[in-house]
């Protein structure tokens, strides 16, 4: 994203870059631990088979929110900045 932006593409071109190589991967790893935590349903204890549903449902709603809710807040964020002609931290040296 950062490099997209540095290279002038716009926010929404720049998200859209990096969310397309990202979401695979995201949901390969959250796919694949979801499938280890469900494993605990097959526990005969029912602690351990609660733990693997909501542990499951965790990673579940974390997908969400970084495919979601965070590239989302980013964008927004960054028009906010835009609209106020407001550097972005590390855009200039200090000092």
């Amino acid at each position: 994203y950062r490099e997209d932006r540095a290279a002038g593409a716009p926010p929404e071109t720049a998200m859209r870059g990096a969310l397309g190589q990202l979401v695979v991967a995201y949901s390969i790893i959250a796919g694949t631990t979801i499938i280890g935590f469900l494993a605990n349903l097959t526990s005969s204890l029912p602690p351990l088979r609660e733990f693997g549903v909501v542990a499951g449902l965790g990673i579940c709603f974390t997908l969400v929110i970084f495919v979601g809710f965070l590239p989302a807040a980013k964008l927004m964020l960054d028009r906010w900045r835009a609209e106020r002609s407001l550097p972005e931290f590390g855009s200039r040296p200090l000092g």
